[in-house]
Formats: structure tokens, C-alpha cells, sequence
């Protein structure tokens, strides 16, 4: 459950700019990649609150549903969750997992996005969509079923 959620976030190249405000494919894939970073950055720091309002509310809703066939977490919140799979994972994998940001693969496609980690492949890519002009974390990986 932590690759998915972890997973959630990873970058590269190959992006249109956005025609509704006129930014570069290079300004959004950044933007992406902020998203990614600070997501990370706040499972580091035990931000789950931080992290979990990287999430749409739909992501929000299938995490917790994923989540409720386990007994352990089972009618937990968003940050709870990350919270316990973070805590069973540990600090070091969770580094280990994020790797070098700067190396994700990122690719932008007007208001969606797709990150994936540079050893991860389509199984680990990561939709992101633009919600009131904030990218956010959109799905689950596509291959985590």
C-alpha cells in the first residue's frame, strides 16, 4: 500500500504547455514535480495531513476504500493510513523509494499528468490532475490494481 501511495509520485519529460494560462510544458511539469516533492517531504516529516491534501478528494475516498479491506486499517482516515503503512515501511525505504526526484519521469497532457519513478515503468505511473489550478494526486498507480 505504500508503493501506492508512494509511488503516487514520480517525473520525466514530454509535455504540451497548458493553452488555458499560457505556461510552458517545462512550468508544468515542474509544477508536478513540486507536488511530488513536497508529497515525500511531508511523509518524511510525519506530515500526513500535509500529504494527504495532495490527493483529490476521489483519490482520497479510494485510498481509504482500498484501505477498509484490511482489518489493521479498516475505517481509517487518509492520514492514518499513511501514517501506519509509512511507520511499517520505515524512514530508510521510504528514502530509498524516492530516490532523486529530479530523475522521475513527468508528462503532461493539458490538465492530467502522469508521474512515474526512472526504474518504475508503466506499472508504477502515477496520474496527477489539475484541480482549480493546483495538480494533485489523482489515482492510484495504474498497474496496482
Amino acid at each position: 500500500m505504500l508503493v501506492f501511495a508512494v509511488s503516487a509520485l514520480a517525473v520525466g519529460c514530454g509535455s504540451s504547455g497548458d493553452s488555458d494560462t499560457g505556461e510552458s510544458g517545462q512550468a508544468q511539469e515542474e509544477q508536478v514535480r513540486s507536488v511530488g516533492q513536497e508529497f515525500y517531504a511531508s511523509l518524511l516529516d510525519g506530515n500526513y495531513e500535509e500529504a494527504c491534501s495532495l490527493f483529490t478528494n476521489g483519490a482520497r475516498k479510494q485510498i481509504e476504500r482500498l484501505a477498509s479491506g484490511s482489518e489493521e486499517l479498516r475505517g481509517s482516515s487518509c492520514e492514518q493510513i499513511l501514517g501506519l503503512v509509512t511507520g511499517a515501511s520505515g524512514r530508510e525505504m521510504l528514502k530509498k523509494q524516492v530516490g532523486d526526484v529530479d530523475e522521475w519521469q513527468v508528462k503532461v497532457n493539458g490538465d492530467s499528468a502522469t508521474i512515474t519513478p526512472p526504474d518504475g515503468g508503466e506499472a508504477s505511473a502515477t496520474e496527477m490532475v489539475k484541480v482549480d489550478g493546483e495538480w494533485r494526486i489523482g489515482a492510484q498507480p495504474t498497474g496496482s490494481g
